[in-house]
């Protein structure tokens, strides 16, 4: 509803009001003036019922004087004893029988008469009070017909200009939600779009607009390689509608080309972040599997070249829970464990002769057998070997019973000698002790 309509309906509604209350004042009048003349008449009657009962009355005590006047005048007391009264004498032309008779029957007629009267105006007044009432009951229930009446038009009025203004704050809200979604403001695309959905959540095409406010751009992020941004609108509009366009495809290659792009960045730890997230909801998306299994190829090739046996050794193994047969894995596998296993056995020597520290080398030797004390004592046997061969010395392993003087009288070298030669395989033979099984060089 327009305001001018709504700006007539109200002088409308004042106007009925202003009729409506000059035809109650009118009644009002009219009705007074009736209720006065009824008030008159009502006066007037009991005025007349009254002097004419008055008459009547004087009328009864005359004749009642003028009887006794009779009686006293002609003696006749004897008579009104006996209850037998004799006409009076009375003057000529007048019969005193019917006087009296007459002055009786008015004097009995006038209390009956006064009644009747009274009774009358009384019913009288009943039926004026009860006309009044009516009167009343009238004037106020067409009061109320003409308030309630007015409550309708203004309430309907009222009512229909909420609509109005409503109707068009969310034409409004809607025209400023199409003119962002043009501009790329989706932030305020999607503010308006909700306001107008709480309002209103099927005006128009309002739903489909809300969808684009986050399909378009996750659209245009993912042109400019934007991933992170992708998925969240994308992740957003999943929230609203699972099935809209092709968003699922789309959020199937917002993971896997951020993994793509994050392997050429060798930013292995993200690749397979990215396609853990893919394959939650793909796992088979075009070739997923091969570049999760180059996010550890790659990195393993790399510690390979750099001599980072552990490292390349841990990817490799992983890589070959994936796929086994992935590139030539088992092979990498087998090299870098021979490798590493050298550069262990390399490493372990090297502390023994540096520190002597037998217990940490065998703890080196750990990773690769069961038994590092006997994997020790053969990587030291080795290299007495090789040391024995390049001096032109001889080696002797000790047996059960060996004790040092004994044993360095029977190999013909001093003890001083003997201890100097094997001390940097054996520390503990500083003081002296020998142990079964080892090794020993014998210096010439």
């Amino acid at each position: 509803m327009s305001e001018p309509n709504l700006v007539q309906q109200e002088r409308t509604i004042i106007r009925i009001f202003r009729q409506a209350t000059v035809q109650r004042a009118k009644a009002e009048a009219e009705a007074e003036a009736r209720r006065k003349v009824e008030r008159e008449a009502a006066d007037t009657a009991l005025n007349q019922a009254s002097q004419t009962a008055a008459a009547q009355l004087a009328q009864a005590q005359k004749a009642q004087e003028r009887v006794q006047a009779t009686i006293a005048q002609a003696g006749l007391q004897r008579l009104l004893e006996q209850a037998k009264p004799t006409p009076p004498t009375v003057h000529p032309g007048v019969n005193p029988a019917q006087e009296l008779a007459r002055s009786v029957s008015l004097a009995a007629e006038a209390p009956a008469s006064i009644q009747a009267s009274t009774k009358a105006l009384q019913q009288w007044r009943r039926a004026a009070a009860s006309r009044r009432r009516l009167l009343t009951a009238l004037t106020v229930v067409a009061l109320l017909i003409t308030v309630v009446a007015l409550l309708v038009l203004t309430v309907v009025g009222f009512r229909g200009y909420q609509r109005s203004q409503m109707s068009q704050q969310k034409e409004q809200l809607y025209r400023s939600a199409v003119t962002a979604l043009e501009a790329g403001q989706w932030e305020k695309a999607r503010a308006d779009l909700q306001q107008l959905a709480s309002r209103d959540s099927n005006y128009k095409d309002a739903q489909t607009l809300l969808r684009e406010s986050y399909y378009r751009p996750a659209v245009a992020a993912l042109e400019v390689g934007q991933w992170e941004k992708t998925q969240v609108e994308l992740q957003q509009l999943v929230a609203i509608d699972n099935n809209y366009k092709d968003t699922q495809t789309l959020l199937r290659e917002s993971y896997y080309r951020s993994a793509a792009a994050a392997l050429g960045a060798k930013q292995w730890e993200k690749v397979r972040t990215e396609l853990q997230k893919l394959a939650s909801i793909d796992s088979n998306y075009k070739d997923s599997k091969i570049l999760l299994c180059e996010s550890y190829y790659k990195p393993a090739i790399a510690a390979i070249q750099a001599g980072n046996w552990q490292e390349a050794l841990d990817k490799l193994q992983e890589l070959s829970k994936l796929d086994s047969n992935y590139k030539d894995v088992q092979l990498l596998l087998q090299g870098v464990y021979d490798s590493e296993q050298y550069e262990r056995y390399k490493q372990a020597i090297t502390i023994l002769f540096a520190t002597g520290d037998w217990e940490n080398a065998k703890a080196i030797l750990t990773y690769y057998t069961r038994d590092p004390e006997l994997l020790l004592r053969e990587l030291v046997a080795e290299q007495i070997q090789i040391e024995a061969s390049a001096n032109g010395w001889s080696t002797y392993q000790v047996a059960a019973g060996d004790y040092m003087n004994s044993l360095v009288e029977r190999l013909g070298v001093s003890k001083e000698r003997l201890i100097s030669a094997n001390v940097k395989y054996y520390p503990s033979i500083r003081d002296g002790s020998l142990s079964l099984g080892w090794l020993l060089l014998v210096p010439r």
